[in-house]
């Protein structure tokens, strides 16, 4: 029987690697908000014995007031794609997002991550904490500091799973602790999975629990625990239904194993949490299953084309974000005759080409707003999986340091870095929606000049990715879908008010790039209205400064059109138009305002036209 000292020095690696991965995941400052919004406010609403109606947190505001910057963010028009994240009575008119009164509101996103943040909750409302809601309104703000929290400390838990699983494998223990720190980090677990409670920031925790008694299991050292296994992978598939791929290529692999004792207790206990899972559904939606577990995956027309831009794409591609897994995935393959436990090299790569061609064939195959591949942060257990049975091999066959653990080092490093952009700098994980958003302009998705990763850049030192504009008919500028915002560079409003955008500061920039045709001269119109700061100021001056060559200045006067000739002699393949207006002012100097912006012109539309 193990002391209390023994023990101790057994669980220290595990310790250590958690203690340091939540230290590094808890200072990152980048707050990720989608899908996950409203997650612990059901939590919260289910602590204080409310329900799953979460109506009451989104009461009309009372006229004149700010809207509540809650029902600003992620909630949809109904028929938007994908689904609203409240789903309303089916019963109910269906005119708004919300409707107040006596519609239900429910949350449309998998529950599971709201039962399982339970815990968290209560235990932030008995310390005294906000979580998601002050004075009986949902505050946006609050749910972000409470899911990044706990986001932390669940990406801190997958690092000490790790660590188990790698001593599963045989790994000792400080090797194992310094092998989960530097995965964790080179992996979406950093850039995804910590920085908000999605729904993949439980499932891998989930999964991560369940294999590593499996590893054991397969080493024939220990039971394949089938009923906490099965539960496990249950849970996950609440978190979120991709998750069943993992639970049936598990049974699988038992099946394979001809255990039939532990496939049986596997399949009825996985059967026992469905029912109940059916019964949750009719409860809570009033039909068999959710409407997130009922969609069903399009786009299979374009399968080769998402199937690359989920590998290789500079948005979203798996290799470009992870450049260490195809190194990986190469020393696998490679060394396969030799390889330890084949099958469970096997069970891993099934489960992660399952995955890769279901999201390929959906086409929503990007997953919007996030950083990188996030609809693949479900396979970093099986990237584990793979990376410790490859190292392993590496280890067995040749223990000196040779060419390939140096290309894993590297590609580690590499990956780290990468992933660090998405834990440390806001805009890579904005870029989705700015400076127009993706879903809508899907050509974003591949435009190597408009990587997310260059945002980690300053404003003035990207490279120029707008496409060349149409010409002859003028694009809006106002609202978050006008087509001119494609052309937008830095110094804009982005959220400005539907009908406009405003110029943020004295040099707000509009990119364009070429037709094939070449270069010939164009005239830019802009439709817009100067900021006069209540009639103290007559105009705003605009002076157009092309790739650095200065242009004929404008005065802007009043609301109308006002043409930029373009010469030919000044235009580029990618082209940089500065919009000087030394005039701009914040409304809080001219005007005492509470408004702090520098503002000069708002944009309404642009228009191109050869001369």
């Amino acid at each position: 029987m193990q002391t209390i000292s023994e023990a101790a020095r057994r669980c220290a690696p595990e310790a250590a690697a958690f203690a340091v991965l939540l230290l590094i995941f808890w200072l990152s400052p980048v707050a990720q908000m989608a899908d996950s919004q409203f997650t612990l406010l059901l939590s919260q609403n289910l602590v204080e014995g409310r329900g799953f109606d979460l109506a009451h947190y989104f009461a009309e505001p009372p006229p004149g007031a700010p809207p509540d910057l809650s029902l600003m963010r992620g909630l949809q028009p109904d028929g938007a794609y994908p689904a609203p994240r409240l789903l309303q009575d089916p019963e109910a008119p269906r005119l708004e997002p919300l409707r107040y009164g006596d519609s239900p509101v429910r949350l449309w996103y998998p529950h599971g991550p709201a039962l399982l943040s339970l815990p968290w909750v209560a235990a932030q409302e008995l310390a005294g904490f906000h979580t998601a809601a002050v004075e009986g309104r949902h505050d946006y703000l609050t749910e972000v500091r409470s899911q990044r929290h706990l986001a932390a400390i669940l990406g801190a838990v997958f690092g000490m799973l790790v660590v188990r699983m790698a001593r599963a494998l045989g790994w000792r223990g400080w090797v194992a602790a310094l092998f989960a720190v530097v995965f964790c980090l080179a992996t979406p677990v950093w850039s995804t999975a910590s920085r908000a409670v999605w729904s993949h920031s439980w499932g891998i925790v989930l999964v991560g629990a369940a294999l590593a008694p499996l590893l054991r299991y397969a080493r024939g050292e220990g039971p394949a625990r089938p009923v906490l296994v099965a539960t496990l992978l249950s849970w996950a598939v609440f978190c979120r239904p991709t998750y069943a791929l993992a639970a049936a290529g598990i049974t699988i692999w038992i099946l394979a194993r001809k255990d039939w004792r532990s496939a049986g207790w596997l399949i009825g206990t996985g059967a026992v949490w469905g029912v109940a899972f059916v019964g949750y559904s009719l409860a809570v939606f009033g039909q068999w299953l959710p409407d997130y577990y009922l969609m069903r995956p399009g786009g299979g027309e374009a399968f080769w084309a998402n199937l690359w831009a989920v590998l290789a794409s500079p948005a979203r591609g798996a290799f470009v974000y992870v450049p260490f897994a195809p190194v990986v995935l190469l020393g696998v393959c490679s060394r396969w005759r030799t390889l330890p436990q084949r099958g469970l090299a096997v069970l891993a790569l099934g489960v992660m080409a399952a995955q890769v061609l279901l999201i390929a064939r959906w086409e929503f195959w990007h997953g919007g707003i996030g950083f990188g591949p996030r609809l693949l942060t479900d396979l970093v257990p099986w990237l584990a999986v793979l990376t410790l049975l490859a190292a392993e091999d590496w280890r067995l066959r040749d223990p000196r340091p040779r060419w390939p653990a140096a290309i894993l080092a590297v590609a580690l490093a590499l990956s780290a870095a990468i992933q660090s952009a998405g834990a440390f700098v806001q805009e890579t994980f904005d870029w989705e929606s700015l400076p127009a958003p993706a879903t809508l302009f899907p050509q974003r998705y591949t435009n190597w000049r408009d990587m997310p990763l260059l945002r980690v850049l300053p404003p003035d030192a990207r490279p120029v990715a707008a496409p060349a504009p149409p010409f002859g008919r003028a694009m809006p500028a106002g609202g978050w879908y006008g087509e001119s915002r494609l052309y937008l560079g830095p110094h804009w409003d982005y959220f400005s008010e539907p009908e406009h955008t405003w110029s943020l500061g004295a040099r707000p920039e509009i990119h364009f790039s070429l037709p094939d045709s070449g270069p010939t001269s164009m005239t830019l119109t802009i439709q817009a209205f100067p900021y006069l700061a209540e009639g103290r100021i007559g105009s705003q001056t605009v002076r157009p400064v092309l790739n650095g060559e200065v242009l004929a200045e404008l005065k802007v006067a009043a609301p109308g059109h006002y043409g930029i000739h373009l010469p030919a002699q000044a235009l580029r393949g990618a082209n940089r138009l500065v919009l000087e207006l030394p005039g701009a002012v914040s409304p809080a100097e001219s005007e005492h305002a509470p408004d702090r912006r520098v503002l000069g012109i708002a944009l309404q539309s642009l228009r191109f036209d050869r001369e």
